[in-house]
């Protein structure tokens, strides 16, 4: 049976294709993990000396690079993972997925440009300063980033 609105219809999949994202990328963030952590447990049983002293720092810091990264794309994965994508949305606001100047934004999470049937869509939180310049407009309102005028043609 065909939607009412295949606009809304197209966010379910774009929501879809974000979540996937995610899962993929935390999944790689955990692999890298164990990684970093064996690498540190190696550099751990070396001998010592300021060589060694300064690749087991080097391998801490890695270590601790991945963790900041993970803990941030799990951030990302539970506020995408909220969002109700069959709601339809009037405003400009997360959960939202814009069609403006041409150019698609899913307000949802930071995760970045996804390909989706072929069309890319730009998936951003609502603190990236472009969602903050279209919050809380409405359809055919007109919004300006960075000396660049443009206008919401499309909300679901």
């Amino acid at each position: 049976m065909p939607s009412a609105n295949p606009f809304l219809e197209f966010k379910i999949r774009v929501h879809a294709t974000c979540l996937g994202m995610l899962k993929e990328r935390i999944a790689v963030s955990e692999q890298r993990m164990m990684e970093a952590k064996e690498s540190l447990q190696s550099e751990t049983k070396g001998s010592a000396g300021d060589k060694h002293e300064t690749s087991k720092e080097m391998a801490r810091q890695e270590l601790e690079k991945i963790e900041i990264n993970h803990a941030q794309l799990q951030r990302s994965f539970i506020q995408l993972e909220r969002l109700d994508p069959r709601q339809n949305q009037t405003k400009v606001q997360v959960g939202a997925l814009v069609q403006a100047s041409s150019k698609l934004f899913y307000i949802s999470a930071s995760v970045g440009e996804v390909l989706v049937e072929g069309t890319k869509v730009f998936c951003v939180s609502n603190l990236a300063p472009l969602a903050k310049a279209m919050l809380n407009l409405e359809k055919n309102s007109s919004y300006s980033f960075n000396d660049d005028e443009g206008r919401i043609d499309k909300l679901a």
